[in-house]
C-alpha cells in the first residue's frame, strides 16, 4: 500500500519543478498563479510518497457574502488521475482542509483532455479514460456537472483550441492562412513584441475589442500584474502599421503604373490589361485608407497579443484589435510570429485559449485558420463539504453570474 504524506506548505521551484515537468502542465496551477488572483485566498497543497511529490494543487479561497467561501482548483489538482489510491488519499485530506477553513464545497476542473481532434474531423464519443476518471472521482464525493458545450455553463472553458509544435506545423497551415500572411505584409503590417513598454497600446486595443463586443475584460492593472508577475515569459506582441507612409507609397506606385499604361500601346492588350488590374488594385487600397483616415501620427498599433510562456506551454491569454484594420488581417502575422516565439523558447504547444463546444462561433472559426486541435477537457466537479448551504450556495451564485 502507497505511503502518502499530506502538505499544505510547499516550496516553489519544488512546486513548479513538479508542474512543468508534467504533461498536463498549466498555467492556472503555477506557483504564481496566486499572485494573479490576489482578491482570493491560496493554499498550496501537496501529496508525497515516499518524500516524492506526486500531486499537488493550487488552491484558491473565494469568499461569498455572509462570510461564507469555497475552494476552487482552476485546471487541477495536476496528478495521475487513474491512480485511485492517490486520488482517494489526496481528496481526503482536502476534504479536511476544506472543513477546517469553513468552506461549503470545493470545485475544481481537471486538465484531463478527453478528445482531441481537428475541425470538422469530430469523433463520436470520449477517450474510454473519461468514464474511468468520473467514476473514480464520485467515489469521492464529487459531482460532475456533465459534458456542457457552452462556455458560460463552467468556470473554465471545457474546450479549447491547440497548436502542437511539430517539425511541419508551419508548412500545414491553410494556403488561405499563408495568403492572409502575405496580404498583411503588403499592407506593410509590421509585427514587434515586447513588456512593458507595449502595455499602453495593448490597453487601448483592448477597450476597443470590449467595446465592439461589448463584454468586460480585464483592465490595465491585471494586464501589468501578468507582465511583472512572469517576467521574461510574459510578452505583449503588437502588429503596427504607418497609415500615413503606405498612402504615400500607394500614391507613387499609381503614378508609375499610370505612366507605364500610358506607354503601352494597343498591341500589348495583356500587358495593358495587367497594369489596368494593377492600378485597380492600388486605386481600392488607397481608397481603403481614405475610409480609415490617413494618420499623421506616424506607426500605430492595430493589434495585440498578450501571452505568458510556463513550462513547456504557451498560453495565448488576451487579444486585442482595431476593427477599422480588420482588412489588413493583422492578427494572421501576429499569431505565428508569437508561436515561433514560443517555439524559440522550447515551447511545446500554443494554448489559444477557449471556444464554444459546438464550434460553431466566430471564435473557432478564426482559431481553425490556425490547423489546431480542439481538445475537449473532462469538466467541472464539486465536492459538497456543508450539504445544508450548498445548494442555497449554488443558487446564488448562479443568480449573480446571470446578473
Amino acid at each position: 500500500m502507497a505511503n502518502y504524506v499530506f502538505k499544505t506548505t510547499i516550496d516553489q521551484n519544488e512546486y513548479d519543478a513538479f508542474v512543468t515537468s508534467r504533461k498536463d502542465c498549466v498555467l492556472l496551477q503555477s506557483y504564481n498563479w496566486a499572485k494573479i488572483k490576489d482578491n482570493w485566498g491560496h493554499i498550496y497543497c501537496g501529496a508525497y510518497e515516499d518524500g516524492k511529490l506526486v500531486a499537488s494543487a493550487l488552491v484558491l479561497k473565494r469568499y461569498l457574502p455572509l462570510k461564507q467561501n469555497f475552494l476552487y482548483i482552476p485546471r487541477g489538482p495536476i496528478m495521475d488521475y487513474e491512480n485511485e489510491s492517490l486520488v482517494a488519499f489526496f481528496f481526503r485530506e482536502l476534504k479536511k482542509l476544506a472543513k477546517k477553513e469553513h468552506s461549503l464545497f470545493i470545485r475544481f476542473d481537471p486538465n484531463v483532455i478527453i478528445n482531441s481532434f481537428k475541425m470538422g474531423e469530430r469523433p463520436n464519443g470520449h477517450d474510454p479514460k473519461a468514464e474511468i476518471i468520473i467514476d473514480i472521482l464520485k467515489r469521492q464525493g464529487a459531482l460532475h456537472h456533465g459534458f456542457n458545450v457552452a462556455m458560460h455553463e463552467a468556470t473554465q472553458p471545457r474546450f479549447q483550441a491547440a497548436v502542437y509544435f511539430k517539425d511541419n506545423w508551419e508548412n500545414e497551415l491553410p494556403k488561405h492562412t499563408k495568403r492572409l500572411v502575405k496580404d498583411s505584409v503588403r499592407y506593410g503590417v509590421k509585427i514587434s513584441y515586447g513588456h512593458l513598454e507595449n502595455l499602453d497600446d495593448f490597453c487601448r486595443l483592448m477597450a476597443m475589442t470590449e467595446d465592439r463586443k461589448s463584454v468586460h475584460l480585464r483592465g490595465r492593472e491585471y494586464y501589468e500584474k501578468l507582465l511583472n508577475t512572469y517576467g521574461d515569459d510574459a510578452v505583449i506582441f503588437l502588429a503596427k502599421v504607418d497609415p500615413k507612409k503606405e498612402y504615400e507609397r500607394l500614391h507613387k506606385d499609381l503614378e508609375t503604373l499610370e505612366e507605364d499604361y500610358a506607354k503601352v500601346t494597343e498591341k500589348a492588350p495583356k500587358k495593358k490589361k495587367q497594369l489596368s488590374d494593377r492600378i485597380n488594385g492600388v486605386k481600392r487600397d488607397m481608397k481603403m485608407y481614405e475610409e480609415i483616415g490617413i494618420s499623421k501620427e506616424g506607426e500605430i498599433a492595430i493589434a495585440g497579443i498578450l501571452s505568458v510562456k510556463y513550462g513547456h506551454i504557451l498560453e495565448m491569454l488576451y487579444a486585442g484589435m482595431d476593427v477599422r484594420f480588420k482588412k489588413f488581417m493583422p492578427q494572421y502575422e501576429e499569431y505565428i510570429e508569437n508561436f515561433k516565439w514560443g517555439l524559440e523558447r522550447s515551447c511545446t504547444i500554443a494554448n489559444m485559449g477557449g471556444v464554444e463546444g459546438n464550434l460553431d462561433d466566430g471564435l473557432a472559426k478564426f482559431k481553425a485558420n490556425f490547423n489546431p486541435y480542439f481538445n475537449e477537457y473532462l469538466g467541472q466537479f464539486d465536492i459538497s463539504v456543508n450539504k445544508a448551504l450548498y445548494k442555497m450556495a449554488m443558487f446564488g451564485m448562479k443568480a449573480l453570474k446571470k446578473a
